[in-house]
This record gives C-alpha cells, structure tokens and sequence, in this order.
C-alpha cells in the first residue's frame, strides 16, 4: 500500500453515469426521487433513457392533519415536480409511511419491477441514510438486485446523511435552477423543514470535487449487481475500508515495513546515527541494531523515537559482511537498507526511496545521493552518480546507507559474501544489480563522513583495500558475459569517466589512477595476446600456402609417374611381343656369328696395347 495523494483520490471517482437504456428508481417517500437524484434522472431522460420512478410509502407521517388528504396532496407534489424537470409521472405503492419492513413481500416486489422493466440502471437510497424506510429500501433494493444478477449498474443516493465514500459525482450545474422549482413544489414538507435550501448546499458541497466551473452535483455510490454476489457489505464501506481496498494506507500499519540495520562497533557516533533514524518522515521502520562488538556494547532502549529498535548479536565479535548477514536474518521489512553507526540520514531519507520502488515496480533497488564531509563537518564532495551497471561493475560509487532494497532480493539468492571483509558492499550491490535496475534520485538523502575510523577501515590500509578490490574482480570476471567484459574494456578507454567518483575510490584506497592503471594492463595483455594470435594466423596462412604448393609437386609428379609407368608396360608389351617373332628366331644364327665376330676382333684390338708398353 501507499500514501494516496489527491489525484490518485480523485481518480477513483467517475463524473459520468454508465450508459443506461431503461432505467427504474426507488424513492422511499415522495420528494425522495427529486431531491436525492432528480438532476440526475433529468440528464439521463435527455440521453433518451426510458425512465421508471416509483416512491414506495404514501409519506402519510410527513406533516399534520387529515391522512388521506396528505397523501393526495404529497403525490400531487411528486407529479409536478416531476413534470418541472420532464419526467415521468411516479407510480405510488402507498405502503405505510415508516412501515417498509425489510422482507420477502417487499424484496420480491422490487426485483419483479426491475425485471419487468429489463433495467439496466437502478437508483435507490444509500444504505447509510438515518432513516429507517431509506435503509430498508436499500437493503431490500440490493438483495433484489443480487437475486436478479445480469448486467446492470446500482446507483445509491444520499438525502438525509452524506454518503461517506462517493465513487460517482455527477455534474448537475445546467440543471440547478429547474431542480430548485422542482424541490419548491414541495411545499407540505418544506413547511416543516428547509429541505430545498440543505439539499442545495449538499448538491453546492459536492461539486466542489469537480471541475472549477461546477456548481452543482449530486453524489452517489455505483456499483455492478455482480459486486453485489459477494454481499452487501461493500454498501456500507468507509473512506477508511475503501481507501485500503483502493490500496492506499490509512495507518502507519498499511505501509510497507522498512527495516534499517545498523553494524554497530559501540561508537560515540552510534548515538547521533540512531537519532537521525528517529527523525525519519517514513512512519512505518523498525531499526535493527547488530552487535558487531561482542561483550561490553552498551545496552539500548527498545525503541528509536517513534520506532521498535532490536539490539541482535552472533557469538562474538562479527566480521563485517558476518554482522550485515545476521541484519538480514533478524530484518523483516519488505524493503531494507543500512546505515552504519559513523553515518546519518536526512529525515525524508527514507520516504522517498519508499515511493520510488513503489512506483517503479520494475527497480530492484533505489538510491540517493550523499553527501561527504570531512572530521570538521565540512563538505568534501557529493556521490550522484546516475546508474550505470558497467560503472558498477568496474568500481563501487554507491555508499552502503544510500540505497534501498527489496525483500524479494534476498528470497532469491542475495546475500553478503562472508569471505570478503572489505568491499563486501559493492559485490552485494553486483549481486542487486544482477536482478534489475536501481532508481537513482536527484536528491541528497545522507551523510557519509571520511575520517580515519570510517566504517569501511581502509584508509588505514591502502593494501588491504588494492586486494579486496582485486578479489572482487576475481569472483565476477568469469560471471559477467562478453558483453560486459568488452564494456569495461571500452570504459578503460575514457579515464574520464573515472573523475567523477576520485573521492569515493580515495576512500577505499583505491584510486581512479590504479584502476584505470590495472583496467589499462589488462588491455595491453588483451592487446599483445591479439598480437600473438596475429602472428599464429600468419604463420598458419604461410603453412598453409607451402602445403598447398607441396600438393601441387606431389600432384605433378603422381602424373609423371604414371606417364611412366604407362611407358614401361608399354616397352615390355613390345619386347615380349619382338622375342615372340617368327623373324627374331630365323635371324638367330646371324646374331650368334655376329657376336663371335666382335669378340675376335676385341681380341686383336686388346693386344696391341701391351706390346707397345713393353719396348
């Protein structure tokens, strides 16, 4: 639920009546149709709507003398007054004045006149009016409906007693002066009370909700005859029960609840955090105080100025993402933030991050700016930052008392990781932002103060806080996509956009120098591995160019060598063809005395030699 404004409240309230086409109202007395509804019946006669006005009792106890005679003359009235405002003439049941008795005669009746009439509008006094016939005809008139069932539309009207959550205001300014003649032709009971003049202020005091230029309007309470299955307890519903089923809170209760955890160590400044926390606008907090110290923290009152506070402990001495989780475990708001026992919140603080996610339905958390101050109280720099997940990613701009959360993060998984002792803020908020986006608010909510004993600890140990941070970078690089790791690297690029958060990276010992020294490293390592990788690819292009000339040897020399392959057989076909001759055989004993020839002949030529040496 939530704090409803004017508007949302005036929204709720229609200024047109549904499209009627046949249309009955129920007057318990005659002059109940005109002064209750008569402006707008006329409206709905110019729309061409068939109309049915009957007025249940015969008002024989609405004045002094003869019955019979006041009963004539009081139907009289209702016919002029009815003409004056050009509607038909009423039918008149004439049941006892101060006599309709709530029942089955009466519930019947109605529900066969509306059937007969096929009505798909029917008016009838509100059940909240003083009078018992206007309560009985209300109620009887509702079960007759229910009964009935179909599409149709109750309008309930008020007379005697305002209505006390009008959803219809109906605009009757074009029609004051006709309905001021018709409520004047009531003239036996205006002799007994000025009826005209407070139903005119009434119908003046309604149209104060309408547009400036209304003067006029008549108030009623709409609803479908399918509502009226579920019974007739809506009929009498508030402001208050119908400002919660609108879901709007009423009291402190019908706010969500907003846990705040403190991580106390039992600080001095403990005292002016909790008093910042009383301070706070939102009604509806409860403050968690966590026991970070152990044995010896100063006990604390059971509640924070208007607030439950609840003073929770571990088994000694906690760590602090150990203290942040047992928060977490006792916190039972449906959202929840931190605030640590060195810092403090602005009083709207924590009402407008409330609004923020309950209009933005689609955040996971919400955030304001904070502003830093030195030991002295001074100003130092304010933290702004418009949400920016890969700024997230790359360093924490968030402090941990600026952001607001929801419950239903924690159901899914999100929790601070109890291996980290520093830092352990900005991987929640990783884990936070993993699940949606936060709503950033142009406004300063709290104060962070830089001093030497700040909650975070690391300006004491700048190391401490280079190797928290690196670890954080540890646990998320294999986690964020390609996406997000080219997007930090695009970041490391504009070191610029690193300026903005010097004061808050100065705090954790981590400044935008080193980071965009270490972002700036892994792009190098980046940048010489694509080196590398480019190199490999040109030596695999030559290889492959060499294998491909290779191919090409290898594919002539397979041709050549069944060139000769072919040669060969060839040869052999042809020599065994020429040994298989007729003619190779005939010219065998000249081929034998031709080689008996030669060799006579080597003989001479062969000794001439060494003779010629031996001289």
């Amino acid at each position: 639920m939530k704090i409803a404004d004017e508007s949302q409240l005036l929204a709720a309230i229609r200024t047109g009546l549904p499209a009627a086409r046949r249309v009955v109202a129920f007057a318990p007395h005659p002059d109940d149709e005109i002064f209750g509804c008569g402006g707008a019946l006329a409206l709905l006669q110019a729309t061409g709507a068939a109309i049915q006005i009957h007025v249940l009792t015969d008002g024989a106890r609405g004045g002094s003398g003869d019955a019979a005679s006041l009963v004539a003359r009081r139907e009289a009235e209702s016919q002029a007054a009815a003409r004056l405002l050009g509607l038909p003439a009423p039918s008149f049941w004439r049941l006892p004045d101060r006599g309709l008795v709530y029942g089955e005669p009466l519930i019947e009746g109605l529900r066969a006149a509306v059937a007969a009439a096929d009505a798909d509008l029917i008016l009838l006094p509100a059940v909240t009016e003083v009078h018992p016939d206007h309560q009985t005809l209300a109620l009887a008139g509702a079960e007759a409906l229910r009964r009935l069932g179909g599409e149709r539309h109750a309008a309930f009207y008020e007379i005697g007693a305002t209505l006390p959550a009008p959803n219809l205001l109906i605009d009757i300014s074009s029609l004051t002066e006709r309905k001021q003649q018709a409520m004047q032709a009531f003239a036996s009971q205006l002799q007994q009370e000025s009826y005209a003049a407070r139903i005119s202020g009434l119908n003046c005091f309604r149209a104060h909700l309408l547009a400036p230029e209304a003067t006029s309007a008549e108030a009623f309470l709409l609803v479908t005859v399918h509502a009226l299955a579920d019974g007739l307890e809506r009929l009498f519903d508030g402001p208050v029960v119908r400002r919660r089923r609108m879901g709007h809170a009423v009291s402190p209760a019908d706010l969500p609840l907003v846990s705040v955890i403190v991580r106390s160590i039992d600080r001095d400044s403990l005292t002016a955090a909790l008093d910042s926390l009383a301070c706070q606008s939102y009604p509806h907090i409860e403050v968690v105080v966590v026991n970070a110290v152990g044995a010896g923290h100063r006990p604390l009152d059971g509640g924070c100025g208007p607030f439950p506070l609840r003073l929770v402990a571990g088994d000694g001495p906690l760590a602090r993402s150990r203290a942040a989780n047992v928060g977490l475990e006792h916190a039972r708001g449906e959202f929840l933030i931190f605030l640590d026992d060195d810092d403090r919140f602005y009083p709207g603080h924590i009402a407008v991050l409330v609004d923020a996610l309950m209009t933005d339905a689609l955040a996971v958390a919400a955030y304001a700016a904070v502003q830093m101050v030195d030991k002295a109280g001074a100003e130092v720099g304010i933290l702004a930052d418009p949400f920016d997940r890969i700024q997230l990613c790359i360093g924490n701009y968030l402090p941990i008392h600026a952001v607001l959360f929801r419950r239903g993060a924690l159901d899914r998984g999100v929790s601070f990781d109890e291996s980290f002792d520093l830092c352990e803020d900005w991987d929640f908020w990783l884990q936070l932002a993993s699940l949606g986006a936060f709503r950033r608010l142009d406004r300063v909510g709290a104060v962070y103060h830089i001093n030497d004993t700040t909650g975070s600890r690391v300006r004491a140990d700048l190391e401490a806080s280079r190797r928290a941070t690196v670890a954080v970078y540890r646990k998320w690089l294999p986690l964020w996509d390609d996406a997000t790791l080219l997007a930090l690297f695009d970041y490391a690029g504009y070191k610029q956009r690193l300026d903005g958060h010097a004061l808050l990276l100065a705090t954790s010992g981590f400044s935008g120098d080193n980071l965009a020294e270490l972002i700036g490293s892994a792009v190098a390592t980046r940048d010489r591995l694509q080196q590398l990788c480019n190199g490999q690819q040109g030596t695999i292009a030559e290889l492959q160019g060499t294998i491909a000339e290779l191919q090409g040897t290898i594919d002539e020399l397979r041709e050549s060598n069944e060139g000769l392959d072919a040669a060969l057989r060839q040869a052999d076909e042809n020599l065994a063809t020429l040994l298989a001759s007729r003619s190779w055989r005939l010219t065998a004993p000249l081929r034998a005395l031709a080689g008996a020839a030669r060799g006579v002949l080597g003989v001479f030529q062969g000794g001439a030699g060494p003779s010629h040496g031996n001289h």
